[in-house]
């Protein structure tokens, strides 16, 4: 500690003034008269564009450390006294990276730049005029690789949605089939008819009818038709015959005419006879005992498809005194 005099002349009188001085540091600031040191004294808060305007002040001055560290606390979401003004913080976070680009900090610059484009992703380039190429040179950097991170993004979503799409597209059709499904399910009945050994004794193919083999019912019908309907001709053919037959005659042709028809009518008839007796052995070879048939059923309104409108006309007359008019109306 080092003490000190000096003569001092206050309102023109010598008076002695006695000092202490440490060594290596600096004398006491004077007392404020409300007992507050001036240094520690509050700062004022200004208004967003002030504030704003005193973080250029520091950037302009080459206090790029503590620009970095003022605009920071200004930016800070907990801060009660943060920036709030939209025109404002834009400018003030391409400042607070400016400030670190120049303090050596590009990396840390990284950060407010992204917050930027991520607040106004439009956000155009800053002015050349007003901040420094390599701030410049970052800037575009970053938007590039926020512009190629929001494509991304955005593609990753369109084939989210795309697969969505598809995903409800797939289940739209599967229900439509199983509704689908569930309507002819349930508009159709199953019948079950038994069939009946007395029937297949009946010819004419009846027996392969009901056993279901229409082909073959229809072959041995029509045979089984035109052999009866040979024996049948034949024979009234014969009775025919007969009748022109005098009663002197004999060997002449009507007789033998007749006995042709004889014979033919035989022939048919016993030849009808044989395919008759196979058809009903082969129906009760081949007897089918019951077989299902499907037939649609009407379904109620409130369940089945919606129905159209069916069209309806309706006729009209009008007589009149010397006429009548004949029309018809109708809705469809």
């Amino acid at each position: 500690m080092v003490v000190g005099a000096a003569l001092a002349f206050v309102c023109g009188e010598p008076k002695l003034v006695v000092a202490q001085v440490n060594d290596g540091a600096a004398a006491p600031a004077p007392a404020d008269p409300s007992g507050t040191a001036a240094s520690e004294q509050p700062r004022r808060r200004l208004s967003d564009s002030g504030e704003l305007e005193r973080i250029i002040s520091l950037y302009a001055g080459g206090k790029y450390d503590e620009c970095a560290r003022e605009v920071l606390a200004l930016l800070e979401p907990d801060n009660p006294q943060r920036l709030v003004n939209p025109h404002v913080v834009p400018d003030a976070r391409l400042y607070h990276a400016t400030c670190l680009v120049m303090d050596g900090r590009e990396k840390e610059a990284i950060a407010p730049l992204r917050r930027a484009l991520t607040e106004n992703p439009t956000m155009g380039t800053p002015d050349s005029l007003t901040f420094p190429p390599p701030l410049i040179s970052l800037f575009l950097q970053v938007r590039k690789e926020f512009a190629d991170a929001i494509r991304a993004e955005e593609e990753r979503n369109l084939k989210e949605l795309a697969r969505e799409a598809e995903k409800t597209k797939a289940k739209e059709a599967a229900e439509r089939l199983r509704v689908q499904r569930l309507e002819e399910l349930a508009s159709t009945e199953l019948v079950i008819f038994r069939n009946r050994r007395w029937i297949a004794s009946i010819p004419f193919g009846v027996g392969q009818f009901q056993n279901g083999d229409n082909g073959l019912g229809a072959a041995f019908a029509i045979g089984e038709t035109l052999m009866l309907g040979t024996a049948v001709a034949a024979l009234a053919i014969g009775n025919y015959q007969y009748t022109l037959l005098g009663p002197r005659v004999y060997g002449n042709d009507v007789e033998h005419n007749i006995r042709t028809a004889r014979r033919v009518s035989i022939v048919a008839f016993y030849g009808f006879l044989a395919v008759a007796a196979g058809g009903i052995a082969e129906a009760h070879m081949s007897f089918v005992p019951e077989f299902v048939s499907k037939r649609k059923r009407q379904l109620p309104e409130e369940t089945g498809p919606t129905k159209t409108e069916q069209s309806q006309w309706v006729p009209w007359l009008a007589p009149g005194k010397s006429e009548v008019s004949l029309g018809v109306m109708g809705r469809f």
